[in-house]
């Protein structure tokens, strides 16, 4: 913001979920942070002043908009939300590649449910965990874990005692479009998270049949429940095992719930779209080229 003073250049400013988790104890715990109230109120001030200050704010979902001006009235005249698109030729079902990928993992005739994010608090994966054993046939269930973060070791360690031998964890990937094509189902049991949820959307545009979280990331707004995708309760292991059931028993009804989460993704969530609102947006921020 003082570089911008200083060389007369145009401020844009994007929240990508911030002022939406100030209120969350487990946002400043996942930075280490102790005396929550103090942060809290330093952040809420340094956000007001952004704002005020900004020439053009972006926000990737609703939700964040709706608490970013809950926070300064000047984000209301100012803010434009859409979502980031969605690369809907590399993030599209292969048929070879999910053949050639579950040979290379060593899967066969397994159910595959598919984890990607950070191995951090937001990711909720204890109750994923702790869902398994409630599935009432896991004995061909594997679920891969791609993403790599602080809490790694440790979500390793809950998975190898709690349901030995269904989670793969397989590390940072700059493959993930490979690795979506060989699961079956994708699971994303966030607690909470910033932005418009990629991760989930990337999935639903390889036709993968989603479970999410309600009330998280804008999950709700991306998934039409028991339509395109299932949504449960976020830290509720018994409500991600159920999901996980009705999944595993339905092998052409959870295909087209793929079929349709990927029809969705390619009418709502364009790349094409996305680069032209944002490109809307730099040019009101930057006065059409006025201050340049």
């Amino acid at each position: 913001m003082v570089a911008s003073k200083l060389l007369d250049l145009p401020l844009i400013m994007a929240d990508h979920g911030l002022a939406k988790n100030i209120e969350t104890s487990e946002y400043w715990e996942n930075f280490g942070f102790k005396l929550h109230r103090i942060w809290r109120q330093a952040f809420k001030t340094v956000i007001r002043w952004i704002v005020k200050e900004a020439d053009a704010i972006y926000s990737p979902g609703p939700d964040i908009e709706s608490k970013l001006t809950s926070l300064s009235s000047h984000a209301r005249r100012k803010t434009q939300t859409f979502p980031i698109g969605i690369d809907t030729d590399l993030y599209r079902p292969d048929d070879r590649m999910r053949i050639e990928v579950r040979g290379r993992l060593g899967l066969k005739d397994e159910i595959v449910g598919v984890f990607v994010g950070r191995l951090d608090i937001e990711s909720g994966l204890q109750y994923l965990v702790r869902a398994i054993p409630l599935v009432s046939n896991n004995a061909h269930l594997k679920i891969l874990i791609v993403g790599d973060g602080s809490m790694r070791q440790e979500y390793e360690e809950q998975a190898n005692s709690i349901a030995p031998g269904v989670f793969i964890f397989v590390g940072y990937s700059d493959r993930v479009h490979e690795l979506l094509n060989a699961a079956d189902f994708f699971v994303f049991p966030k607690i909470f998270a910033g932005g418009y949820s990629i991760a989930l959307r990337e999935a639903m545009s390889t036709a993968v049949a989603p479970i999410a979280t309600a009330g998280v990331d804008s999950h709700d707004d991306i998934i039409t429940d028991q339509v395109d995708g299932l949504l449960v309760p976020p830290r509720d292991p018994e409500a991600l095992a159920t999901a996980i059931n009705s999944l595993l028993s339905s092998g052409e009804p959870r295909e087209e719930m793929g079929r349709r989460a990927r029809q969705k993704i390619a009418e709502r969530f364009s790349l094409a779209s996305f680069v032209e609102k944002m490109d809307r947006l730099l040019m009101t921020g930057s006065g059409h080229g006025t201050r340049e």
